[in-house]
């Protein structure tokens, strides 16, 4: 399969994210490197069969709300409010844990997981 991107310069994630996709990066928004490592950290929790299509779901969440706030950057903000939107709710019980391991206080983000 060959990739063909439009002629716009494209940001190194950008260019990887659309190469493993298997297509065409259309994104709008842009992602800061705080936010990316830490969407990098919850993937890395991610099981393995599950890892890819967390990374889609992440990713679409995040820029859409990025989008919705009227933002063109997806900031570590974002991606905390997408991961625990995203996160069932028989796990959320572990994500003040997680938060911790992350260098996050889970008491900040008290009201995203109630």
């Amino acid at each position: 399969m060959i990739f063909r991107f439009r002629p716009r310069a494209f940001c190194r994630r950008e260019t990887i994210y659309a190469a493993l996709s298997g297509c065409g990066y259309h994104g709008t928004v842009n992602w800061n490197d705080a936010a990316e490592d830490l969407l990098n950290q919850v993937l890395a929790q991610t099981p393995r069969p599950v890892r890819d299509a967390t990374e889609t779901q992440l990713r679409e969440t995040a820029e859409a709300l990025a989008e919705e706030d009227g933002k063109n950057r997806v900031g570590v903000e974002t991606v905390i409010v997408a991961w625990v939107r995203n996160t069932p709710a028989t796990l959320r019980p572990d994500l003040p844990r997680l938060m911790e391991r992350f260098g996050l206080d889970p008491d900040e983000y008290r009201h995203l997981l109630d």
